[in-house]
């Protein structure tokens, strides 16, 4: 990854230009201070209940619900800004995992790069569907250079068609529509 890092006075990793990445910290603007706001987001993140939150150390769940938004709304832009950029994947793993969670059972779908096991990215879904498996390979689509890549995963059938239809370019020039070529196969052998 490249850019400039350092941490700043707040213990928050400042990614680049301070005065662009620091206005998106998740405690930005709020009354109570950081510290307090990390520990709670760090609670729910480790699956304590908001109304124990609410009762322990007497915030309205409603606060606490927009505090872990925000977190998540600024992890999830420093992840866009930092990993989910074009590189040369070679190989990319991904699987789905069966989630039981407070709010019921859930899917969520996973990719990797192998080669460095940098984490690409993820979908949740109540469903392992095609639509899930579509935003996961898109995802992994937004990171990846054009050229050989080898896309391995448990089997599931729907990524057959998936992978196919997000890695493919446009020919140009063909008259009429242009011809969808799909990306040259990869050489690598799976490990």
């Amino acid at each position: 990854m490249e850019g400039d890092y350092k941490n700043d006075n707040n213990g928050f990793l400042v990614i680049g230009k301070p005065e662009i990445i620091k206005i998106q910290i998740y405690s930005y603007r709020r009354r109570t201070n950081e510290e307090t706001i990390t520990q709670m987001v760090t609670l729910v993140s480790h699956g304590c209940p908001i109304p124990a939150i609410e009762r322990a150390f007497g915030f309205q769940a409603q606060t606490v619900r927009e505090w872990v938004d925000a977190a998540g709304t600024h992890a999830e832009a420093v992840h866009h800004a930092e990993v989910v950029q074009p590189r040369d994947l070679v190989q990319v793993q991904a699987d789905e995992i069966h989630v039981k969670t407070q709010a019921g059972v859930v899917w969520m779908a996973m990719a990797m790069m192998v080669s460095t096991r940098l984490w690409l990215g993820g979908a949740v879904s109540a469903h392992r569907d095609r639509e899930l498996i579509g935003r996961l390979v898109a995802l992994v689509a937004a990171c990846a250079q054009w050229g050989p890549l080898l896309f391995v995963s448990d089997g599931l059938s729907t990524y057959i068609n998936v992978v196919r239809k997000a890695f493919r370019t446009r020919q140009a020039g063909t008259g009429g529509r242009p011809r969808l070529i799909g990306w040259p196969a990869s050489t690598a052998s799976p490990a």
